[in-house]
Formats: structure tokens, C-alpha cells, sequence
């Protein structure tokens, strides 16, 4: 089986910390199917909407061609009173016709329903004279050039309309045009824009002409215009008419109707509540609406976008892009993942490295320092064997406290080592303490020997609690203390200031001494494993060891600075927040 280098696996775990081309393919290929799917989504959203629109519209034109043709029956019915009558027919006799129609309830939105006369202006005195045997007010009016006069003679219901009653429609251009229209085509024919007379308003309206003729015959064949009687006729006010028309309808589409460019109604400004000014529709529709070109620009309403709203292509685009960003997101988290493995792996390696070099120092030291004594009792052991040989006693007992002494201090050698290869080799016990409370107890313990050296220990400041093993953080406090002890001058008593800070997430503790202090060639040294400054002073040389170990196990650190006024400044700072197994993995 091939064997996998480790180069080859680094190189396969560096690829895998950053994103590659297939990953952009991937959500490439993602967007571009959400991008899609909102296409399409949103074209049928938008030929459906348009559809509608298209159908709301039609509707509109429909119903106004639907109700402008039941108004020509209307008319058409009038001209066939005349002709059943025989061309005459009275006020009470069209009053009585008008009434049996039910005009408002089965012709909503027409303004009324009424009779002109064609007559020659020259009998004008005489129409009014018979008129006026019925209706005493009776008058035509007003006065006009025209060759023919066109009075309106009855109209109901008068209570509306009483104002138009005799008016000569011939006076103005609009209603005369429609009127010779009607005359000489025979149909139906509407009036350009008008203002009713009866309109106090004073909006758009128009007039409604149906012609009828002395020889009414079949169907409507008028060759001979000269013979016309009159018309019945209706006037409108457009938005009475559109009101009518109209006002059943639950519609979501605005109109604008104009006349030759003539607004005859409209529903596109502001007081409109439905009005869009932005709408999503519109369209324009001209029809030839009885002899005038009707213009209908027709628009959708706020109601028909809210009705015809659809979240639907935004929901698909949004829910797309959303997985897009969590694909994108998933593929960053785990090239980060990588990243994060590759370099705790690194050091790792690093930290494996450190602890080899300080394994391999320390397994130097520990041989070095145990062979002295051993190479001493084998010393004296040999000694004594060549002076037993030689039956010499006299060094015998020399001899043996020699090697007694060599045994005690390899003994104490061993002690120690095991004692600092137990630091952070078992699960420590961690709780939350007082550092300035813990470093009281322990000058209380070492108050016969703070006596004894004539010392003087002063705390400053104030600090947090952390997280630490009791036993042993006092353990780095009593040998900073004792070392402070045994190193002082010999001519000025101790003056040890211990001072805390507070650093936010970590502590500091500061052992300032009045000592000789540490040249500092020698401040890493000191912290090695059975390493003093002077031999001559009792002690194993690994109490500093121990203070760094505890120390790096709770994941501080320790070094050694000048005091202010000479002496030296052991420095410890520690985080206040930390367990045991993050310690070690610090």
C-alpha cells in the first residue's frame, strides 16, 4: 500500500482553506436557476395581471357602448309614440308615456327624456302661441340665424330640467351639428361637449338625438330630410351617466373620457382615492360612439394592484438568494474550518516542539544533577573500599557520612522532580479565589520567617477574583516570597511590596524587593530546572521551575524586571477566567 506523505496531506488541507472554482460553479449554477425561476415566475405573474387589466378594460367600454345602446331604444321607442300617434302627440300624452317607462329606475343615469320640434324660425310665433294654451310660461328662446329652429317642447321629468324648456338647440354649434347629422342621416347621433342648461354644476355633458318624420317608415329609410317632424331626445351629464353605468361595478381600473380632446369625465387626479399615479397598466380605446369619436384612456388603481399583488417571484427570489448566501456562507465556514484546524495543527506542532526541547533539557538537567551526587557516593564508596583493603578505619565514618549525604541530596533530587512533573499531569481543582486573600494567608504562614529575616511584606491595590487551583497558586506565592527571603541584602532588612492590577479580562501581581536584584543575563536561567545565583544559600533550585509551571498551567505568564529602586520585580499576570483543560491547551 502506497504510504501518503505528510507534505502531500498539508498541501491537501491548505487547498482546503480558501474556496475554488467548483465552489463558484456550484452557487453560479444556484443563482442562475433562482434567477429563473423568478423570470418565469414573474412573466406569468405579469400575463395574468395584464390579462385581467385587459378584461377590467374591455368591461368598462362594454358597459358604456351596452348602456348608450338601451338608451337609443329608449329614443327609438319615443319616435314610435309619434308615429303610432300620427305625429302628434300632447304634453299630458308625453307626460303619461315617460312616467310609464319608469325612466330613473330602468334608464339609471340619463338626465331626462324629451320632445323638439322642427319648425321654420318664421312660425316661431305660432308654435309658441300653441304651446302656451297648455303651458302659459311657454317661450322659445333664444334668438339665432339659422334656417331651421329646434325648441325643446316637452321634457320630463320636468322637476330637473325646467330651464331647458323652449330652448332652441339650433343657437349652438354642437347641438345644431348633431341635429342636421340626425336630420339628414336618419340614426342616432350624440352632441359634441356640452353644459346643460339645467346643469347647475356646469360639467361635460352631451345631448342624444333619435330623428322622426312625418312618414314614419320601415326601417328608418328617410330619403327625403325635408319631412322631418323632430327628435326625441335626451340630455347627460357625463358623470351622472358614467355614476349609472358604472356604479354596479366592482371595478379596480380608472377612466379618463374625453371628447376631441375635450375631458368629458375622468377619474385620473388626486382626489380620486383609487387613483395610482404610477400605475401598472394603461391603455387608450377610441370608438365611434354614435356619430363622435369617444377617446377611453383607461388605467389601473391601487385596488388592482393590491388585489392582483403576488409575492410570489420576489418569495422565490429572495428564498434563492437566501440559499445561495447559505451555500456561499457554508463553504466560507468550512474553507475557515480548515483554516482554523491547519493552523491549530500548526501550533501544535509548535507547542510539541517547545515542550520536546524543554523535555530534552530537562531529562539533561535531571541526569546531570543526579550523577553529581551519584559520582559522589561512588567516589567515597571506592575510597572506603581501598582503606578496608588496607585495614585503614581511621576514615572509615568520614566516609560514610559522605555517602550519606550524596544519597540524601539524590533522594531530595528525585522528590522534586516528581513533584514538578505532577504539575499539570491530573486534573487540578479550579474554583473561583482571591488572590490578595490567598497571599494574606500565606504571609500569616510565613510570619515566623517574614520575623526571623526582619522583613517587611506590603500589599497595594485591589483585583478580581479568578479561576485557579488553590493549592497551587499558593504555592507559587510562598516561593516568590521565601526566594525574596533568602536573596535579600544582607546589610538592609526586606522591604517586599506586593502590588495588584486590574487589566480587564486578566490580573497582575507584581514582588517588588529592595534585594541585590538579577543581572539580566541571568533571568531566563534562574527559571531552569536546579539552577541558583549562589550555591551557598540552602535551597534545590527548582522553587522559580515551579512558579512557571503552575503559572504557564494556568495560562499566565511570569518574568523578572528591575525595581524601581534597585532590587528586582517578579511579575505574574494571570487571566481571570480559565479551567484547567484550557490551560493546558494554552
Amino acid at each position: 500500500m502506497m504510504q501518503v506523505q505528510p507534505d502531500d496531506i498539508r498541501t491537501k488541507l491548505e487547498r482546503a482553506t480558501s474556496l475554488h472554482m467548483i465552489h463558484w460553479q456550484v452557487i453560479l449554477g444556484s443563482l442562475v436557476l433562482t434567477l429563473f425561476a423568478w423570470h418565469m415566475a414573474k412573466k406569468q405573474v405579469e400575463e395574468r395581471i395584464s390579462k385581467q387589466f385587459e378584461r377590467e378594460s374591455s368591461q368598462i367600454v362594454e358597459l358604456v357602448q351596452e348602456r348608450m345602446e338601451k338608451y337609443e331604444d329608449a329614443l327609438w321607442a319615443g319616435t314610435a309614440l309619434y308615429d303610432t300617434l300620427g305625429g302628434e302627440v300632447s304634453h299630458e300624452e308625453w307626460f303619461t308615456y315617460t312616467h310609464s317607462i319608469t325612466l330613473e329606475e330602468k334608464y339609471p343615469g340619463i338626465n331626462g327624456i324629451g320632445v323638439i320640434h322642427a319648425i321654420d324660425p318664421a312660425d316661431i310665433p305660432a308654435f309658441n302661441a300653441s304651446q302656451q294654451r297648455e303651458r302659459a310660461d311657454f317661450r322659445v328662446f333664444p334668438e339665432h340665424n339659422r334656417p331651421i329652429a329646434y325648441p325643446i317642447t316637452y321634457i320630463e321629468p320636468i322637476e330637473l330640467n325646467r330651464k331647458a324648456v323652449g330652448l332652441d338647440i339650433a343657437h349652438e354649434i354642437n347641438r345644431y351639428t348633431a341635429a342636421e347629422k340626425a336630420r339628414l342621416s336618419g340614426k342616432a347621433q350624440i352632441t359634441g361637449p356640452i353644459v346643460l342648461v339645467q346643469d347647475s354644476t356646469k360639467t361635460p355633458g352631451f345631448l342624444f338625438y333619435a330623428p322622426f318624420y312625418e312618414h314614419y317608415g320601415d326601417e328608418h329609410d328617410h330619403n327625403h330630410a325635408e319631412e322631418l317632424q323632430g327628435l326625441i331626445y335626451a340630455p347627460f351629464v357625463v358623470k351622472k351617466l358614467m355614476e349609472g353605468a358604472l356604479s354596479q361595478e366592482n371595478r379596480h381600473v380608472n377612466l379618463h373620457l374625453s371628447d376631441d380632446g375635450v375631458t368629458l369625465y375622468s377619474e385620473l387626479d388626486e382626489d380620486n382615492p383609487d387613483y395610482d399615479p404610477d400605475p401598472q397598466h394603461e391603455q387608450t380605446v377610441t370608438l365611434n360612439i354614435y356619430g363622435r369619436d369617444w377617446s377611453f384612456e383607461i388605467e389601473s388603481g391601487l385596488s388592482f394592484r393590491e388585489a392582483q399583488g403576488s409575492n410570489q417571484p420576489i418569495i422565490i427570489l429572495l428564498g434563492g438568494i437566501l440559499i445561495d448566501v447559505m451555500i456561499f456562507a457554508l463553504f466560507t465556514l468550512l474553507a475557515r474550518s480548515n483554516r482554523q484546524a491547519l493552523h491549530y495543527a500548526d501550533m501544535a506542532n509548535i507547542e510539541l516542539q517547545s515542550k520536546n526541547s524543554e523535555l530534552e533539557q530537562y531529562v539533561y538537567t535531571a541526569s546531570h544533577d543526579l550523577k553529581s551526587p551519584l559520582f559522589s557516593i561512588q567516589g567515597f564508596a571506592n575510597l572506603l573500599r581501598e582503606d578496608l583493603d588496607a585495614g585503614n578505619f581511621q576514615n572509615l565514618s568520614e566516609y560514610a557520612d559522605c555517602i550519606i549525604t550524596g544519597t540524601d541530596r539524590m533522594r531530595t533530587n528525585i522528590e522534586v522532580l516528581l513533584e514538578l512533573s505532577r504539575i499539570g499531569r491530573s486534573d487540578e481543582d479550579f474554583s473561583l479565589i482571591s488572590c490578595p486573600g490567598l497571599i494574606n494567608e500565606t504571609i500569616a504562614d510565613l510570619s515566623d520567617q517574614i520575623e526571623a529575616a526582619n522583613a517587611t511584606v506590603r500589599t497595594h491595590g485591589s483585583i478580581p477574583n479568578i479561576n485557579a487551583d488553590t493549592v497551587r497558586l499558593r504555592q507559587v506565592f510562598e516561593n516568590l516570597i521565601v526566594n525574596a527571603i533568602k536573596y535579600a541584602s544582607e546589610d538592609t532588612p526586606l522591604v517586599l511590596d506586593i502590588e495588584y492590577t486590574n487589566l480587564g479580562d486578566r490580573i497582575r501581581v507584581d514582588f517588588t524587593d529592595n534585594g541585590p536584584g538579577v543581572p539580566e543575563q541571568y533571568r531566563e536561567l534562574i527559571f531552569q530546572l536546579f539552577q541558583r545565583l549562589e550555591t551557598d544559600i540552602h535551597g534545590t533550585g527548582v522553587g522559580l521551575s515551579i512558579v512557571r509551571r503552575v503559572v504557564e498551567i494556568h495560562g499566565g505568564k511570569v518574568w523578572i524586571e528591575d525595581g524601581p529602586d534597585g532590587g528586582a520585580r517578579f511579575c505574574i499576570e494571570l487571566p481571570v477566567h480559565m479551567t484547567f483543560s484550557n490551560a493546558r491547551a494554552a
